[in-house]
C-alpha cells in the first residue's frame, strides 16, 4: 500500500492473515502506530527522517503546534503474518 501521496490526517487499518502487507510512506511524514501481532511480527520504521528545511532552523524560531499536520495513524494487525511500514526512501526487502 502506498501512501506516499495520501492525505494529511489519515487513519489506516492493515490487517495481514497468514501473509504480509508492506506500506509505504512519506518521508518527512510523522506517523503513529499502534496494534499488534499474533505468531506474527510487525516492522514499522517510525523515525521522521531530517529534511533539508529543518537542519538550518535555530532554536529561536517558534513552532506552532497547532499548524502542525496530524501525523498519520496506522493500526496495524497480524495473524501468522507480518506487516512492514517502510519511508519512501527505503527499500523493501
Amino acid at each position: 500500500m502506498d501512501l506516499t501521496n495520501a492525505p494529511p490526517e489519515l487513519a489506516v487499518t492493515v490487517v495481514a492473515i497468514f501473509g504480509g502487507a508492506k506500506v509505504r510512506v512519506r518521508p518527512d511524514e510523522e506517523v503513529v502506530c499502534g496494534g499488534f501481532s499474533v505468531f506474527g511480527g510487525r516492522n514499522i520504521d517510525l523515525r521522521k527522517r531530517p529534511t533539508a528545511g529543518n537542519s538550518s532552523e535555530s532554536s529561536a524560531t517558534t513552532n506552532d503546534d497547532e499548524d502542525a499536520p496530524l501525523p498519520l495513524d496506522i493500526l496495524a494487525y497480524a495473524a501468522f503474518g507480518g506487516v512492514t511500514v517502510k519511508r519512501a526512501s527505503a527499500e523493501f526487502d
